[in-house]
């Protein structure tokens, strides 16, 4: 939908007479005439400004003021020093803009006087009269510059008694391109008065005033010298026209927010800082003091700053809402944790404890997304950077407030983690008999990471090696059964040659490297209904696919029970029964 059109002007609306003897008053380019209050001295007319305040203006001597000049003191000590025979062209006018006294006695009231020049588009005071009515061009910039920031706010300020200056409208677009320009450019990092979107805007209705038929309006005069006063203004504190280009890129590189360290604590302090921020909160805190820090940097528009607090405020909800779901799940996994039976003591200290920091974060986190969320306001932000700043503990305490929800978070975790483990080491080493369980412990665990260096093989004295040993022994029995060679580890020879030989009194066993036979190795109960990638307890070495002789053993070993198989294995420990 196409934007209404601005108000037109006509040349008949903008009557104006010298002439009426009751007081006059230019409003919005109009000229009304009533009849009240004293009267304004002769030649003088009252104009009214677009907002609605009053100035006066002597269009013969060319006269301003902003003073009352129905007061006869005041329109006397203008008068007196109008009449000082100022050497002035024809463009030139005097603003009587402000009044002090002078002299200790007497108290004479003098006005300080601005003399706008509208052929050029530029405003001085009295003290550079002289070099501004020489003619000459001005080569310092930044003069220039201040003086066309003057003119531009005296006629924002004086608008009714002068037609819009040819130059403006076009001054206007020329500023507003280049505005929308660096925008484009530099995003976000633009310091130039207008938004992209402003700019935009600003230029649609530009073109639309710089048609004709809007004739002399106040309004549309406002309008651009407002433009025009906000880019000089933007000029003059960037002091265009005195750096070189490389200064200029020097210069914009120094304009660049800087990463501001931690602010340094007391020697005293600086200790139980470090333990809290990097051990007790994860160093957490220090990517929040950072966040808060570059949204409160100011970057030369007010629309930023806005823009800045609304991402703020988004991404510290967004992140609440994330430790919230997560908390929200923990916290439930920690109550049907604490629900099983025969929990070790450890495990329900640490349980309670990933509990409670759970709902801490929880509690936290949405108390801090209700407060941030209340306060979107363009106001909002500078009361909040105030309260910060003047808090006790400054930024950096704010910063550990805001990372509490995720530093509980963690919290919850790694005391949970230790709780599972707490329980599932209880379940290892208690729950021998349960094979299942015990391998599950192993697999979560890794309780048992190394192989052996060994294998055994049991030989009864009815089936005795021969020496030396051939190429490949024949199976027993047992191992012809089962499809694999029964083997054990060195702790589980003990309870073999016990459990199944006791009675034997003599013993073959073979010792077997475990490396050349790794790849046909199983670990496996006996009845083969439970296997695991590693050895454990109650896992035994299964030999698949393979044979046993004089490559595969390394040596062979006679044993006779004598006082008892306990007293040869511990014999054996010392010397050949190796893991």
């Amino acid at each position: 939908m196409d934007p209404p059109p601005l108000p037109t002007y006509s040349p008949a609306m903008i009557g104006r007479t010298d002439t009426e003897d009751s007081m006059k008053t230019e409003v919005s380019g109009t000229l009304a005439v009533f009849d009240v209050g004293p009267p304004i001295p002769e030649d003088w007319k009252i104009c009214t400004h677009p907002q609605g305040w009053v100035y006066f203006v002597n269009p013969t001597a060319k006269l301003v003021t902003d003073h009352d000049i129905r007061n006869q003191d005041v329109f006397n000590s203008i008068m007196r020093d109008a009449d000082r025979n100022f050497a002035l062209n024809e463009s030139t006018e005097m603003h009587f803009f402000a009044r002090h006294t002078i002299g200790s006695q007497e108290q004479i009231m003098t006005n300080l006087i601005l003399f706008v020049d509208h052929s050029r588009c530029t405003a001085y005071y009295e003290d550079e009269l002289e070099s501004a009515t020489n003619k000459q061009p001005e080569y310092d910039p930044l003069r220039a510059i201040r003086r066309a920031r003057l003119y531009w706010n005296y006629v924002w300020n004086h608008p009714v008694h002068i037609p819009t200056p040819e130059s403006a409208a076009t001054e206007a677009l020329d500023a507003l391109t280049w505005f929308y320009t660096d925008n484009l450019i530099s995003g976000n990092r633009s310091t130039v008065p207008f938004a992209k979107s402003e700019c935009e805007d600003l230029l649609r209705i530009v073109h639309q005033l710089s048609d004709s038929k809007y004739g002399h309006s106040p309004a549309r005069t406002v309008f651009l010298s407002w433009i025009l006063r906000e880019s000089y203004k933007y000029r003059d504190a960037e002091n265009h026209g005195l750096r070189t280009a490389k200064e200029f890129v020097s210069y914009q590189a120094r304009k660049l927010p800087q990463s501001e360290p931690l602010p340094a604590p007391s020697p005293a302090g600086s200790f139980i800082q470090f333990l809290i921020i990097r051990f007790l909160f994860f160093g957490i805190p220090n990517a929040y003091f950072l966040h808060v820090k570059l949204t409160s940097e100011y970057r030369g528009r007010l629309a930023s700053v806005q823009i800045n607090w609304e991402k703020y405020v988004d991404r510290l909800v967004r992140e609440y809402s994330h430790f919230l779901l997560i908390s929200t799940v923990l916290l439930s996994a920690t109550i049907g944790f604490l629900s099983a039976q025969d929990l070790p003591e450890l495990s329900i200290f640490f349980s309670i404890t990933s509990a409670l920091a759970s709902l801490g974060s929880i509690i936290i986190g949405v108390f801090s997304m209700w407060t941030h969320q209340s306060k979107t306001q363009n106001g909002d932000f500078f009361t909040y950077l105030h309260n910060v700043k003047h808090s006790y503990f400054g930024f950096l305490g704010h910063a550990i407030m805001l990372s509490l929800p995720a530093v509980l978070l963690v919290w919850a975790i790694l005391t949970f983690t230790v709780a599972l483990v707490a329980f599932v080491m209880q379940l290892g080493l208690k729950s021998s008999s349960d094979v299942l369980t015990q391998v599950s412990a192993w697999a979560i665990l890794d309780t048992n990471p190394e192989f052996p260096t060994f294998l055994y093989k049991l030989i009864p004295p009815s089936a005795a090696p021969p020496d030396p040993l051939p190429t490949e022994l024949p199976l027993s029995e047992l191992d012809e059964k089962s499809g694999f060679i029964h083997l054990s580890t060195a702790p589980q020879v003990p309870g073999t040659l016990m459990h199944f030989f006791g009675n034997e009194e003599k013993m073959y066993i073979l010792r077997i490297p475990f490396d050349p036979v790794k790849d046909k190795i199983r670990w496996e109960s006996p009845d083969k209904k439970v296997c695991g990638p590693r050895p454990g307890e109650g896992l035994f070495p299964h030999l698949y696919d393979g044979k046993l002789g004089n490559d595969e053993v390394d040596r062979a070993i006679a044993l006779v029970k004598g006082g008892g198989w306990d007293v040869v294995m511990e014999n054996a420990k010392s010397d050949w029964l190796i893991y």
